[in-house]
């Protein structure tokens, strides 16, 4: 897409610090990006699965604008196959819901309103 850039491996942890803190906020499944945005104060939401040790009890991210969305069942295929039912569970759509209700400022959204979805 012309308006995307992608600087996959591209950047030092330094510049991905500075890009993270220049950004609005950061979709992103349990990943040290994640984090990073969480700890930065902005809104990061991560993507996690119903599966240990994995699930987001053990490994969200930590901060005031943080927000998770689990899948909120277990297939049970995910450690026989490279692909993760659990997390295609997660719909495009409420990912969106959930950003542009984030946009709008409808309210305080809380953890414990939208997990598990």
């Amino acid at each position: 897409l012309p308006h995307v850039n992608d600087t996959m491996g591209q950047l030092s942890l330094s510049e991905l610090i500075q890009l993270i803190q220049a950004a609005d906020g950061l979709l992103a499944a349990s990943t040290g990006p994640l984090h990073i945005a969480a700890a930065l104060g902005k809104q990061a939401i991560g993507l996690y699965p119903s599966i240990r040790p994995v699930h987001p009890g053990r490994w969200s991210p930590l901060g005031k604008q943080a927000i998770v969305l689990e899948s909120g069942n277990y297939c049970g295929t995910c450690k026989e196959k490279k692909t993760c039912t659990c997390m295609h569970s997660i719909m495009p759509e409420h990912v969106l819901n959930l950003i542009t209700q984030l946009q709008s400022g409808v309210g305080k959204l809380k953890r414990e309103n939208i997990l598990p979805f």
